[in-house]
């Protein structure tokens, strides 16, 4: 049995609870995504303690591409693994001092090269 929810004339904070409770797997939405994959802006922006301005700059740029999903008139974002670990080393060479697009170029050599990994893990 499936269940269809309709949302009309609904607050900002009943549009949070609903967003909540989606996550929370307390109602169906598909996605293509797997739950245990997928990480919500909020928890990208606490992990990584990076600006909302500057995840959503990356995104512009197209370093990173999460998944939108529409949700009545709002939209969230959905971040695979490779986008969190891509997020992660821009994150951490421009905390270092390099430019964005030297930041990316870093990132996808790190992540293209296992050997530098398995280094990093290490240390």
């Amino acid at each position: 049995m499936t269940n269809f929810f309709i949302f009309v004339n609904c607050r900002k904070t009943d549009l949070n609870i609903i967003i909540d409770l989606y996550y929370q797997r307390h109602f169906l939405i598909e996605a293509d995504v797997p739950w245990s994959l997928a990480v919500r802006t909020s928890d990208v922006l606490k992990k990584l303690n990076i600006p909302r301005h500057k995840l959503y700059y990356l995104e512009q740029k197209g370093y990173i591409k999460p998944k939108r999903i529409p949700m009545g008139e709002l939209e969230a974002r959905e971040y695979s693994e490779e986008d969190f670990r891509m997020l992660e080393l821009i994150w951490k060479y421009l905390q270092s001092g390099f430019k964005h697009k030297i930041a990316y170029q870093k990132a996808m050599e790190e992540l293209q090269s296992p050997k530098l990994l398995d280094l990093e893990r290490k240390s």
